[in-house]
């Protein structure tokens, strides 16, 4: 009985160990934390350093621009927020049957984004295109029901 009560505390001490060091995060970076935000640095999923020598923010202001979908639905604008990089275009989309008319905050003058206003509403399936070219985090509203908002955060 003695030696398969040594067996079993072994074992536990055994799996315990292992378990403890597979759940180590020490030293890696979780994306999109206040402080990656708030300090403008390019986030990166890759902390090793590059074969050409470059740094990681040259590597990430390298990346292909690309566009990305917010939908408007009758929960909101989805996804909210997003999280793009500098020189993307997102594509708003009006998936409902409310007309949409895109603008930027604050509500009537529209003024922390110059250029994000659709100007005129959109229809159902309708959609218009904004190229974020500066980092940081802009809000912006449905200009005809001007409590729906979402925001971008641009690193």
């Amino acid at each position: 009985m003695k030696k398969y009560l040594n067996l079993t505390l072994i074992l536990v001490a055994t799996l315990l160990f292992i378990g403890a060091g597979c759940n180590d995060d020490s030293g890696k970076k979780e994306l999109g934390t206040p402080s990656d935000i708030e300090s403008n640095e390019p986030l990166t999923t890759d902390n090793s350093p590059t074969d050409r020598g470059q740094s990681e923010a040259e590597e990430t202001t390298k990346l292909e621009p690309k566009t990305v979908i917010v939908k408007y639905t009758a929960f909101g604008f989805m996804p909210d927020p997003m999280i793009i990089n500098m020189g993307d275009t997102v594509q708003f989309i009006n998936d409902t049957e409310d007309p949409l008319q895109i603008a930027s905050d604050p509500h009537p003058i529209h003024t922390d984004t110059p250029g994000l206003d659709s100007r005129t509403p959109l229809e159902k399936g309708e959609s218009y295109q904004f190229t974020f070219n500066k980092r940081g985090e802009t809000n912006y509203h449905n200009h005809l029901q001007p409590t729906e908002g979402g925001s971008i955060i641009i690193r």
